[in-house]
């Protein structure tokens, strides 16, 4: 074998060697890496689909704080005025539009049902509910610890029209005072509407599945009764997509829907595009060394052939700087590609954070006038009656500590003033 075959087949044995490299480290170290990353953020995204939901179980709570705390409410549930209902539950195309409310129900003590309607005018107007029809409405069994322990309650009851936000609270004097005249229940249906505004809020594609939702896979519906609460999943889903499911889990404790978020592929785009760079790379090196290896060896030659020789030389120089160039070149668009991606999930992020900034906002802002209304509404606030109408707001609110702190908080202010 003379040396010219010898070097030439170094170097293109060399080159394999290094592709099989690339392979192997894009195969088991950088694909599995950005995989992983994308699994993580899909968690994230599962997540915040889930808090957006939960969210808007706390604001149809404190809502309901509202009415649940008031003397007009209290007096409604012993004497039935109809008063009271044409002036505040007549109109349901207005509860509706302006505050979300899909249902409404007020029991007295005895479990008598004082008031129950249920209103969707995506549903064609009223309806019933097998939850809540009846002398003894099954409801009234998740009701028993706001009956008994007059203890406020909220999450999501599973109905034939979908899951259902439901918050109940017991029925007090505007100054939160008792005996309880009986129990107060707002609800608001799940609808596609308020489920593609929360996408929207999240920036998160996911989907929600009622328990007989005709869209459920087998291996769906299986997952209903495998998932524990707060247990994720990645699996296929029918279209032999990876997506991640978790559950969202009603008042009785047991699963009341399934959530399926898909996993994003932009990061996966990301690491394709990572490895054909270093791909390329490679390429062009093993090319450069085996340019170089023809010219030693093309050097190696008889004298007379060293003009032969210079024109290898500068072949090979010309070759090595195009193939540079050409590296340079792509490692410019992919870092260009990965700055704009950068920015983009920068933007997304800012805006989700911004937009948690304003709902806590409100939030506060809620709690606040509800403050303000309950010391407008009480000739003396005392200690024990104050403690007892902020409890469900303190279960959201971050102006809790605050509330309570030891020289400016509320307790230190009525205990001043008490002295």
């Amino acid at each position: 074998m003379n040396q010219k075959f010898r070097s030439v087949l170094v170097v293109i044995i060399g080159f394999i060697a290094v592709l099989l490299m690339i392979a192997a480290l894009v195969q088991w170290v950088i694909r599995p890496a950005f995989a992983e990353l994308e699994r993580s953020r899909a968690l994230e995204d599962s997540s915040r689909a889930t808090e957006a939901i939960l969210r808007e179980v706390r604001q149809l709570s404190s809502e309901l704080g509202d009415w649940a705390k008031w003397d007009d409410s209290y007096t409604f549930a012993v004497d039935r005025s109809a008063d009271y209902i044409e002036s505040n539950l007549s109109s349901w195309e207005v509860l509706e539009a302006t505050s979300g409310f899909n249902l409404i129900a007020f029991y007295d003590m005895a479990g008598n049902v004082v008031f129950n309607e249920i209103y969707d005018s995506t549903l064609g107007g009223f309806l019933e509910l097998d939850a809540f029809s009846g002398a003894t409405p099954p409801i009234q069994a998740q009701l028993a610890s706001v009956f008994d322990d007059q203890e406020a309650i909220a999450g999501i009851l599973p109905t034939e029209h979908g899951p259902l936000l439901l918050a109940a609270q017991p029925i007090l004097t505007s100054q939160g005072d008792g005996p309880a005249h009986g129990v107060i229940v707002f609800g608001r249906f799940l609808d596609q509407a308020l489920l593609q505004e929360f996408a929207t809020q999240t920036h998160v594609a996911f989907e929600l599945f009622a328990l007989d939702d005709a869209r459920l896979a087998p291996a769906e519906e299986a997952l209903l009764g495998q998932l524990l609460p707060g247990e994720t999943r990645f699996q296929l889903d029918a279209q032999e997509n990876l997506v991640v499911y978790s559950t969202l889990t009603g008042l009785d404790g047991e699963p009341a829907a399934l959530l399926r978020t898909p996993v994003r592929k932009d990061i996966t785009a990301t690491g394709d595009r990572t490895a054909a760079l270093l791909a390329i790379s490679a390429g062009l090196g093993a090319l450069a060394l085996l340019l170089a290896g023809v010219y030693l060896s093309a050097r190696d030659q008889s004298a007379q052939r060293e003009a032969g020789g210079r024109t290898a030389w500068a072949a090979a120089t010309l070759t090595l700087l195009v193939g540079m160039t050409l590296v340079a070149l792509v490692v410019n668009s992919v870092h260009t590609q990965n700055e704009t991606s950068l920015a983009e999930q920068f933007d997304v992020m800012a805006e989700e954070q911004a937009n948690r900034f304003f709902d806590q906002l409100a939030h506060e802002q809620y709690a606040l006038q509800s403050v303000a209304q309950f010391v407008a509404n009480s000739s003396v606030v005392e200690y024990a009656a104050f403690a007892s109408f902020w409890s469900p707001l303190a279960t959201w609110s971050t102006a809790d500590p605050i509330m309570w702190a030891p020289q400016t908080g509320a307790a230190y202010v009525m205990a001043r003033d008490a002295g």
